[in-house]
């Protein structure tokens, strides 16, 4: 082989490795290219779904908001038993300002509705002899010091003396829970 052959076969192979090269980076460029339309899709995707997220909660939000406004106004009222120590307070003391003498005084917590944001109640059991007028007049009271109790049971029969009355009181007063109610 002379030096003119040599020349061409070495110019032939050079030229060879330059189009599988060029070849190759044709191949990574079509990938990245493929590559980068399927991150642009998926951006895409994922933009629609954020918008339609805030579509949703936008929708939810102005759908509740009565329901929001609501829960916040009777927030204060739930907050203020909290515990079975806080009920307990709050009832003594409503009974203490009431002016009657309560022959029995028992709190036992009563676990609640699991689904609910009530965790438990403290079911209060009372029973005194006061005058009727009275006694009518602190469970009047009672309703509007304390809206979220419920009577569950109210029995009365006669005092000892004229105008008095014996009564047994039951009232359930609910204790907030601070954590979301957990979904089946």
């Amino acid at each position: 082989m002379n030096a003119k052959s040599m020349a061409c076969m070495f110019l032939g192979i050079i030229i060879g490795a330059a189009a599988y090269g060029t070849l190759m980076v044709h191949k990574k460029l079509a990938a990245m290219q493929a590559e980068e339309e399927k991150a642009e899709n998926a951006y895409k995707t994922a933009e629609n779904n954020r918008k339609n997220a805030e579509k949703k909660l936008a929708n939810l939000r102005r759908e509740t908001q009565g329901k929001r406004d609501y829960l916040q106004e009777w927030l204060p009222y739930l907050q203020e038993t909290r515990s079975e120590v806080d009920g307990e307070r709050l009832m003594v003391g409503k009974v203490r300002d009431s002016g009657l003498t309560a022959l029995t005084e028992s709190y036992k917590p009563v676990p609640g509705n699991k689904n609910s944001s009530i965790g438990s109640l403290l079911q209060g059991k009372l029973v005194f002899v006061a005058d009727y007028a009275k006694t009518l007049d602190w469970l009047g009271k009672l309703e509007t010091s304390l809206p979220t109790s419920r009577i569950a049971s109210f029995k009365v029969s006669k005092g000892s003396s004229g105008n008095d009355i014996r009564s047994e009181l039951v009232v359930d007063v609910p204790m907030y829970a601070t954590k979301a109610p957990k979904k089946k």
